[in-house]
């Protein structure tokens, strides 16, 4: 009996704590690709000598500047927009400041 309450009150404490860490990585994992992006954009700007509102497809940055297309880890999908802007995740908290 002491056992299981023993047991219960680490389950308790640790299932909130995974929770957090995943959903840290999964941020992490995101920016890192968001930044991936921006930075291919920026290069397929000065490239293409586009001017400063141009806005690249996924076929202008996938496979010339991208391996693949990237996908979020919390399940949110990327816009690239213009290369005035961050690209963006729909996934809460996802975003490049």
């Amino acid at each position: 009996m002491i056992v299981v309450s023993i047991l219960g009150v680490m389950l308790a404490v640790a299932i909130p704590n995974f929770k957090r860490s995943r959903e840290r990585t999964h941020l992490y994992s995101c920016l890192s690709n968001l930044k991936g992006i921006d930075n291919a954009k920026e290069i397929w700007a000065i490239e293409s000598g586009t001017v400063a509102t141009g806005a690249p497809g996924w076929d202008d940055l996938v496979p010339a500047y991208l391996q693949s297309q990237p996908s979020c880890p919390a399940g949110g999908t990327y816009s690239i927009g213009d290369t005035e802007s961050y690209p963006a995740c729909t996934a809460e908290g996802h975003r490049l400041e």
